[in-house]
Parts: C-alpha cells; sequence; structure tokens
C-alpha cells in the first residue's frame, strides 16, 4: 500500500521531463569518479545518455529510491525490440483456414553495450558493475527449516531515454526477466593492468562488451476498449513528443475522425 502511494505520488509530480532526470539519470554511478571527464559531463547533463538496470527483486528494500540498480553510459551498438502475438489454431471441420485464438503477446528487448575504460582505476569500476549486474540474474533464497527457498527470481526494470518506458509511468523502467548475458571483449583494444591492495596482478580490458536480451512482464492491461486504448498515456510502447496540430497524435475522439486506417487530405486535416 505505501509503495503504491509512493508510485503515485512520483508518478504525478515526476512524469514528464523531471522523471526522466530522477530515474534516467547516472544517479551515484562508482564510474563517475572514473570515466573521461568529457564522459561524465554528457552523462550527468542528459539523461538519454545513460541506461538504468535496477533490481526490484533482489533489493533488501523494495522503494523505489532505494532498489540496487546500475547505470552505465549508453554506448548502445545494438538494440532490437520484438512483440510476437501467439495464437491457438483449431481446425474445424468444412472450414478452409483454422479457428485462430488470441492467446497473448510477448515483448523481447536485447540491448549491447560497448563501453571504453578511460584507465585502470575506470575499468575495475566498470567490472564492478559487470559483476554486480551477473549477481543479480540469481534469485533471492530465504531459509525454512535449514534448508533453502526461492524467495523471488532475479528480475530487473531497465529505463532508457523515452525507448524503454513503462507506458503507464513514464518515469520508470519497464519490468522484466533477463533470459540471456552476454560480457566480452576484443584483445586487440588492449588491456589494463594494475595489482589489487593484496598484491595480486589484476588484468582489467580497455573496452567491454555487455549484452542482454529482457522478457517483459506487462504491469497493466495492454490493448484497447470499446476504440480506446487502455491507459492515460496513449503512448504505447514508446513515448513520443506530443503534437496538438497532428491529428494522428490527438485524443481518441479525434482519432476516430481522423485516423491512420482513413484516406485523409490535407484540406480536411486542416479543416
Amino acid at each position: 500500500m505505501a509503495n503504491t502511494l509512493v508510485n503515485t505520488i512520483i508518478n504525478t509530480l515526476a512524469g514528464g521531463g523531471l522523471g526522466d532526470q530522477l530515474f534516467g539519470s547516472a544517479g551515484n554511478d562508482s564510474t563517475l569518479s572514473t570515466a573521461n571527464p568529457a564522459e561524465v559531463e554528457l552523462r550527468n547533463k542528459l539523461n538519454f545518455a545513460n541506461i538504468r538496470i535496477a533490481f526490484p527483486t533482489t533489493s533488501r528494500t523494495s522503494t523505489i529510491f532505494t532498489q540496487t540498480s546500475l547505470s552505465f553510459p549508453a554506448y548502445i551498438t545494438a538494440y532490437s525490440d520484438s512483440f510476437t502475438p501467439s495464437f491457438t489454431q483449431n481446425a474445424v471441420f468444412g472450414r478452409t483456414d483454422p479457428i485462430p485464438t488470441y492467446a497473448g503477446t510477448q515483448r523481447s528487448i536485447s540491448v549491447s553495450l560497448t563501453i571504453p575504460c578511460f584507465d585502470a582505476d575506470d575499468a575495475n569500476e566498470n567490472m564492478r558493475k559487470v559483476n554486480q549486474f551477473i549477481k543479480n540474474i540469481y534469485p533471492s533464497y530465504n531459509s525454512f527449516k535449514g534448508d533453502l527457498v526461492i524467495a523471488s527470481p532475479p528480475l530487473i526494470r531497465v529505463k532508457f531515454a523515452n525507448l524503454i518506458v513503462d507506458h503507464q509511468l513514464p518515469f520508470r523502467g519497464l519490468l522484466g526477466y533477463v533470459n540471456n548475458f552476454t560480457y566480452s571483449f576484443d584483445p586487440k583494444d588492449g588491456f589494463h593492468f594494475d595489482k589489487s591492495l593484496e598484491g595480486t596482478n589484476n588484468l582489467f580490458f580497455r573496452s567491454y562488451t555487455i549484452g542482454f536480451t529482457m522478457n517483459v512482464l506487462h504491469e497493466s492491461v495492454v490493448g484497447f476498449k470499446e476504440g480506446d486504448f487502455f491507459g492515460s498515456n496513449a503512448d504505447y510502447p514508446y513515448r513520443v513528443k506530443n503534437n496538438a496540430l497532428n491529428p494522428i497524435q490527438q485524443n481518441t475522439t479525434d482519432q476516430k475522425k481522423f485516423g491512420v486506417s482513413f484516406d485523409l487530405s490535407e484540406a480536411q486535416i486542416l479543416k
């Protein structure tokens, strides 16, 4: 109840640009103190220069302010967003085509980032973040009568600019689970070498690539009711710039008069 109230208040106050600044920023990312100064300046000024990843089911507390989270500079090298509708086909005697019954639509997002490391200290902090990401694709356990039982699965919440957002609560990211994670580097880019406090030699990459695929868990009903799309925000799945002069972006009443499925002349649009 308390978390729901907090989310409602924050959505009201931070649904637009302020929300992006709060939840799309670099936050307390440790690499802000080690990365290239020009990169740091961009990440602090531009919220779309960061991709934010939170781990709601493995954090000790579950509010959006206290969840364990990571922030990476958005050096995106690959991005894909797939939507897969599923139908069950039932063959009926005498019909040429089977009867399709809708089952659901699965959404899957794949992202790859190539992160440069400014020096050995920056590379060390980046490797810490990779470790943290990998840890959080394992579940949480509770102790029950001396045995360990799974308490919660490893879920993540990802926020990136206007492309990976919850359409109902635009300030926060999408909830889902990782079904693939990769960590790689190109030896041609070279290495950083450093010694730990224990005196052991550590090897770090000058740049590395992480990639992950996330299956999205829809937290609200997605679809239409009596011709209107569910939710107060019709921007789904991507948030767009609203333009009152664009009939496609007007309210649902006008959309019914000037929809994308109707033949429409410029004179009709401009009245």
